[in-house]
């Protein structure tokens, strides 16, 4: 992806709008590595988001040239949440599971009373209305399939603006039944003014690169000819979670044909990992002690 090239007595003006995230550079590394070093057996959403950073760094085999670059990160917390909730009823005829699925979607939002929530904030979703089939015996050592019943599927969507209030809003989901969380959402509402304050980091770090260039190397005033296009990305909670198993199993051998091994439950932890400062220039935002939206970009100026 190419800029525009700029005439020289306007690319000293050019980068003072620039947004870029801060990262700490060069953090010490812990020797601490807990279970999820010792445990994790595929690619993490980190290890996909860091190696996605890092392509974006790569120069393109036909641009030669002197560059300076400058990689942000910002962690910023929502500003509202989403749940979503999945609702599965059945019932012998239709008029049965469409009667028991309003009666549990409004058990639901009545549970949720004391939240004090809008019409807006909430959103019923139709989702499927299917048969459901069984077996019954035909004679003559035949099985049919048959329609049994009926299924009809909703979900429901809440806004919040307080991350407490999920745990209200899941006690009245399972009063009325309903145990499937399907995800949470988390909204950041401005994103553009993210952006400004990532390029106003970003031109803070390359200026300071092209003073220090200058000063080292008494090259004279340096005068960019061309900036790429920045490069933004935005990770999401839901995409970070990593999991792993922390269990070591013994092998079993020439066991009896006639017995069965019956392994053990080996539970499966999940935690959230995100992008931390150590391939960033800054790092903007407090340290991830919640689950975060992490925003970066990239920014790369010829001269």
């Amino acid at each position: 992806m190419r800029g525009y090239v700029l005439p020289p007595e306007a690319t000293m003006h050019l980068l003072t709008p620039i947004l870029l995230v801060a990262a700490a550079a060069g953090s010490p590394l812990v020797q601490i590595g807990g279970g999820s070093a010792a445990y994790q057996s595929r690619p993490s959403g980190y290890q996909q988001a860091r190696e996605a950073e890092l392509a974006k760094r790569l120069l393109w085999k036909q641009e030669n040239g002197r560059y300076l670059e400058a990689s942000i990160l910002m962690n910023v917390p929502a500003d509202e949440y989403v749940a979503v909730f999945g609702i599965s009823v059945e019932g012998k005829t239709l008029h049965e599971a469409r009667t028991a699925m309003e009666a549990t979607v409004k058990a639901f939002l009545q549970g949720m009373g004391a939240l004090k929530l809008s019409g807006k904030d909430t959103y019923v979703d139709f989702v499927a209305q299917n048969r459901v089939y069984g077996y019954e015996d035909a004679g003559n050592s035949v099985v049919r399939e048959v329609v049994a019943g009926f299924e009809v599927k909703k979900n429901i969507a809440v806004r919040y603006a307080k991350k407490e209030s999920l745990d209200t809003i899941i006690e009245a989901a399972a009063k009325a039944g309903v145990f499937d969380l399907v995800k949470v959402d988390y909204v950041v509402t401005d994103q553009a003014k993210i952006q400004a304050k990532l390029m106003e980091e970003a031109s803070r770090v390359i200026q300071r690169r092209s003073s220090e260039i200058e000063q080292l190397f008494q090259l004279g005033t340096i005068r960019y000819t061309q900036v790429m296009s920045p490069q933004f990305s935005v990770y999401y909670p839901s995409e970070m979670y990593d999991t792993y198993v922390a269990q070591e199993s013994e092998t079993v051998y020439g066991y009896r044909q006639n017995q069965v091994v019956q392994a053990a439950r080996k539970p499966r932890t999940f935690y959230y990992h995100g992008l931390d400062g150590k391939d960033f220039d800054t790092v903007i935002g407090p340290a991830l002690v919640e689950p975060m939206v992490q925003f970066t970009v990239y920014v790369r100026v010829q001269y």
